[in-house]
Order: C-alpha cells, then sequence, then structure tokens
C-alpha cells in the first residue's frame, strides 16, 4: 500500500536503482503497483472465499491462480532484489518507502514469501491446508501453523529496517 500512497517516492526509489531506462520508471512504477493492488485484492477475495465457503471447489479454483500469480510476483521481487544487492546495494529497496538499502534480509523476505504462495497454490487442499486461510485455523495444528506464519511475515517485513537502526 506504501506505493499506491506515494508513487512519486516508488517511481524515485526506482530512478536512483538505475535499473530502468529513465523513460520508462514511471510506467514500471505503475505496473508494479498495480500488481501489486490487483493481487492484494483477489487475495482478500480469495480469503473471503475460503472463509464463507470452506471446501466448496470455486472456492479454491479462486485461491490457486492467486496464490500462483503471488509466487510468481514474489519470485520476481526475490530475483530483482537479489540483482541489486549485487550490483548496487547502497540503492533503496523501494520496498517501504524509505531510503534504507537494498540487503539480503530483502531477498530472503521475498524468496521466503515466494515459497509460501508456491505452496499455497500447489497445495492439494488450497489455501486452507497450508495453515494460511481460516479454514486451516478450525484445528489446532491449523492455528500452530497460522499464527507463526503471521508473525514471521511481520518480523520478516521489519528486519531490514532493524537491522540497519537497531534501537
Amino acid at each position: 500500500m506504501a506505493h499506491l500512497r506515494d508513487r512519486a517516492a516508488f517511481s524515485r526509489a526506482l530512478a536512483r536503482q538505475a535499473v530502468w531506462p529513465d523513460r520508462l520508471v514511471p510506467p514500471v512504477a505503475w505496473a508494479v503497483t498495480a500488481a501489486e493492488v490487483s493481487l492484494g485484492a483477489a487475495g482478500f477475495a480469495a480469503l473471503a472465499a475460503e472463509v464463507f465457503a470452506p471446501g466448496q471447489p470455486w472456492a479454491a479454483a479462486i485461491a490457486r491462480p492467486v496464490t500462483g500469480a503471488a509466487a510468481v510476483m514474489y519470485a520476481c521481487f526475490t530475483f530483482y532484489s537479489f540483482y541489486l544487492v549485487r550490483r548496487r546495494p547502497d540503492v533503496p529497496c523501494g520496498c517501504s518507502m524509505t531510503d534504507d538499502p537494498v540487503g539480503w534480509p530483502v531477498v530472503g523476505r521475498a524468496a521466503v514469501l515466494a515459497v509460501a504462495c508456491g505452496a499455497a497454490a500447489l497445495a492439494p487442499q488450497g489455501i486452507g491446508a497450508v495453515g494460511i486461510a481460516p479454514a486451516g485455523i478450525a484445528s489446532a495444528a491449523g492455528l500452530l501453523v497460522c499464527v507463526p506464519v503471521v508473525a514471521f511475515i511481520v518480523l520478516a517485513w521489519s528486519l531490514p529496517a532493524a537491522l540497519r537502526q537497531p534501537e
């Protein structure tokens, strides 16, 4: 959502990365933001389908392509941030709209999210099977999986900044 709130800052971060020609920076920033927002909205719809119609084949039919597309997006983020770490480690990653430089925690976070989304897309029973949807919370085992996953995502999001600005 940070990219949607401040598109100019995201464009500046992309420009500082110097990967894209100047004329392509605004369309790339728009495309990335549109993909993130679209997948976020589709993910919310898929989660709602799993909550309000658990076990229905059409609910899984919504969730699989969404989590598959999210896996592809996070894989792209993984490779892009890996490239930045190797070639331009002093540029901002653009993730949280701060000037914090890209680093290995950013690459790791994107990779873990790519794998998690890929696993959810390929799971035989949809996203509820891997404890991501509330349908997976129905059992104690689902809760034991879901809580650490959510905690990891929250910690992984704040880890890159915490490594540079310990308090």
